[in-house]
């Protein structure tokens, strides 16, 4: 998981997580404007921390699932979990910015439907 606060030339902060129960710890210790959720991680997996983060803790942050798994309904499965928008690797610099783009400057923030 990447947290974005607000990286380096975009000028945003970011913190990094091991594995899902630090993304958790991390979320639970610091405002973040946005969350990258890898969805394959150790110990817990980025579903397991999405569903957590979004159904227990009350988590409105836009969380973005990042996954290898690009196969038909992978997509629908992070979504499921809780992420409210989708990037499958490798990920394209020019995706990865339009997406972050439309996510921390929309009004409302994770109000905005996820691309399609």
């Amino acid at each position: 998981m990447t947290v974005v606060g607000r990286c380096c030339e975009l000028g945003l902060r970011v913190t990094a997580a091991r594995d899902g129960v630090e993304a958790l710890a991390c979320s639970q210790q610091a405002r973040f404007a946005l969350i990258l959720m890898d969805m394959v991680m150790p110990n817990m997996d980025g579903y397991t921390a999405t569903r957590l983060l979004k159904q227990e803790h009350g988590c409105v942050v836009p969380i973005i699932a990042l996954t290898a798994h690009a196969m038909k309904g992978d997509r629908e499965k992070c979504l499921v979990a809780g992420a409210d928008d989708y990037l499958a690797k490798p990920v394209a610099r020019q995706e990865l910015l339009n997406l972050l783009y439309r996510w921390l400057n929309s009004p409302g923030g994770g109000s905005h439907a996820p691309a399609e």
